[in-house]
């Protein structure tokens, strides 16, 4: 079917595909757009008694989020098949993934489901965080127009993941939680 997505079931890391996408071109799309969300942190800290309590605080990251397709289906990039880039220096690289899509051929929008996990780089507290483990649970909308050509993918849902500093070199240990509301990419 020409220029219709058809995304039935991906599965990566072991190189099997259980499904594909097609596009209209043989090359690297792009497709990216802003996001923007508050990621609730949970970490912990010594009371004057030396207790352990748990401490939440939010933080906003924004910034540019991107996912790569080729003809044959997602495809990475850098290592990423989804990369967050947050003005802040934040990187998330969703490296394995997984979905499943409708495909129908009166409508002009079609909807997937794709979970997903990474590792993420970013700075709290001035100290540098590097492999950090991140998930994603999203959905997505697919907007074809008249031509039957993917024109947007609009995306929502969760993200998060935690970092445990076992070497005790910064001494940052936290979980984290955010809700990715309505992110419309375009190639």
């Amino acid at each position: 079917m020409k220029g219709k997505l058809c995304f039935c079931a991906l599965l990566v890391g072991f190189s099997l595909m259980f499904g594909i996408w097609t596009s209209v071109s043989f090359a690297l799309d792009t497709w990216t757009g802003a996001f923007s969300f508050t990621a609730k942190s949970t970490s912990q800290e010594a009371d004057n008694s030396g207790n352990e309590k748990f401490v939440t605080s939010n933080q906003t990251i924004a910034g540019t989020i991107s996912l790569f397709i080729e003809n044959d289906g997602l495809t990475k990039s850098g290592g990423c098949y989804l990369l967050f880039s947050g003005t802040d220096g934040t990187k998330i690289c969703i490296e394995e993934i997984v979905g499943i899509s409708t495909e129908s051929q009166k409508s002009k929008s079609e909807k997937a489901l794709l979970v997903g996990v990474g590792h993420f780089d970013t700075t709290v507290e001035g100290k540098s965080v590097t492999d950090g483990i991140v998930y994603v649970d999203l959905k997505a909308t697919l907007k074809e127009d008249s031509s039957n050509d993917l024109v947007s993918i609009a995306l929502s849902g969760k993200i998060g993941g935690g970092f445990n500093d076992k070497d005790d070199v910064n001494d940052i240990n936290f979980v984290f939680s955010a809700t990715l509301n309505n992110t419309t990419l375009t190639k």
